[in-house]
């Protein structure tokens, strides 16, 4: 009896310390559960939750229809996000509501549906989103009321016309773009192998239009400029591709503000990942291992019980001993702190470690890299998090080469599998939707680039550059 009283406690603190909101809520509706989180975010008390209707929770004018919801959902329960593609709220004791994220999952007992609701609050994500909505609104307004750069090119990439604006902006008399290459007189080199694809792409047919295409020009005097394009083809009387016409307006400043946008995001996700590594460091794994000591102090008495109530306390303690690991687990995942402690190296060391027996890693580095601006290193940390992450979920293979390099001006990440691999380049990929977008996103913000190669059957490898 004293082992499930334990066994009761630890899940009462384990279903408490979560910062999500939890709500177990029977067939008919009424709530049989709620965790302290769920207190705190809706405003009550537990006596007013825990025998009440689900709907008290539900703003009124989705009240109605909720309860036809929830009985199609205990016909078919299932493990999924709730109101897929829709915006959700909740509704406070005081009558306030706020935006949430509800995911749902159930247990059976009895041939009876409970139904789990796990709500988080999104109202400072909503007003994050507005912020960068009306920014990006501004930008637009700019962008819209701007002159643009007009070119005009041929089949071969030679410039046929460009206006005023695009001389100005370019820093060249017409009669000296006019005639030229212009992949090879005004486009960088680092950016032109992806600009060349897209065109000729386009001129092959394979493309028809390529809207809010972000590149680099070469201007007279060297410097460079962030040219947002859109391009589309150009044909002749006979229907046939005669070459394409870009329009484009100048956003390095407009680029700069989001990069900006960009670290600023990340880093708060940062921050908040440590508070809760260590929130679960410090507390709750601290009270699982004083919870596993004092079980271990009855380890003799145990012996003197009988068969089925010793499998009983090992199995306590078995269980307990897996929670401890899950949640040192996943407070390391959420802030490495060995990163932070002893550097790149180690903590790449460490998570090669941890990945699963039947992928062989091999990573290989300089002996010189030494440390970097913190910043940077967390950002090639979790690039390599989210490689590792895509190559174990989607790419079936065996074998992940890692391989980390630095010289004077920049320091080079590479991840290579034995994979399935895909066709096509990152920039393929891109305009075709698949994105890499929590890659791409912190790649931009640490103001680096990107490559990846694959061949569908030959695996991936993927590139990261970034500036020292």
């Amino acid at each position: 009896m004293a082992e499930i009283q334990i066994q009761d406690q630890m899940f009462k603190a384990l279903f408490d310390s979560l910062a999500e909101g939890i709500v177990v809520v029977d067939e008919s509706g009424e709530i049989t559960m709620v965790n302290r989180s769920c207190l705190k975010l809706f405003g009550y008390k537990h006596d007013e939750l825990v025998g009440a209707g689900l709907e008290i929770l539900v703003p009124d004018r989705f009240a109605k229809g909720h309860g036809k919801y929830r009985q199609e959902y205990n016909k078919a329960p299932r493990v999924r996000a709730m109101g897929r593609g829709l915006e959700l709220f909740a509704k406070k004791k005081d009558g306030t509501e706020f935006p949430v994220e509800i995911s749902l999952s159930y247990t059976k007992s009895n041939n009876k549906v409970s139904a789990i609701a796990f709500i988080i609050d999104i109202t400072e994500r909503k007003r994050a989103e507005l912020v960068l909505k009306k920014e990006k609104e501004k930008a637009q307004l700019y962008l819209d009321i701007a002159t643009s750069i007009f070119v005009v090119l041929d089949v071969d990439g030679y410039v046929t016309l460009i206006n005023q604006k695009g001389c100005e902006i370019l820093g060249y008399d017409e009669k000296e773009i006019v005639g030229k290459n212009w992949f090879e007189h005004f486009v960088p080199a680092d950016n032109r192998d992806k600009m060349e694809l897209i065109f000729h792409q386009m001129v092959s047919g394979k493309l028809e239009k390529v809207e809010f295409l972000n590149n680099q020009i070469l201007r007279k005097d060297g410097s460079r400029l962030l040219i947002e394009w859109h391009n589309t083809i150009v044909k002749n009387e006979h229907n046939q591709i005669a070459g394409t016409l870009s329009s484009g307006i100048d956003i390095t400043k407009v680029s700069q503000i989001e990069q900006l946008q960009i670290q600023a995001l990340h880093r708060g996700q940062e921050n908040e990942r440590k508070r809760l590594a260590k929130e679960l460091h410090d507390g709750l794994v601290q009270t699982l291992s004083a919870a596993n000591i004092n079980l271990n102090v009855l380890e003799e008495s145990i012996e003197k019980l009988g068969e089925d109530e010793r499998k009983a306390y090992k199995k306590a303690l078995r269980f307990l001993k897996e929670a401890i690991n899950d949640t040192r687990s996943i407070s390391h995942n959420l802030m490495p702190y060995g990163l932070e402690l002893s550097g790149l190296i180690p903590a790449i060391q460490n998570l090669c470690k941890k990945l699963p027996e039947s992928i062989a890693v091999k990573f290989s580095y300089q002996d010189d890299i030494g440390r970097l601006d913190p910043h940077l290193e967390l950002g090639l940390y979790r690039i390599l998090q989210e490689l590792i992450n895509n190559i174990i979920k989607h790419a079936a293979a065996d074998t992940i080469l890692i391989k980390l390099s630095r010289d004077e001006k920049k320091i080079t990440l590479e991840v290579e599998d034995n994979g399935s691999g895909f066709s096509g380049t990152l920039d393929e990929v891109k305009l075709n939707g698949i994105g890499l977008r929590n890659i791409t996103t912190r790649v931009i913000s640490l103001n680096g680039k990107v490559d990846i190669e694959s061949n569908r059957g030959k695996g991936v490898c993927v590139q990261v550059v970034f500036p020292i």
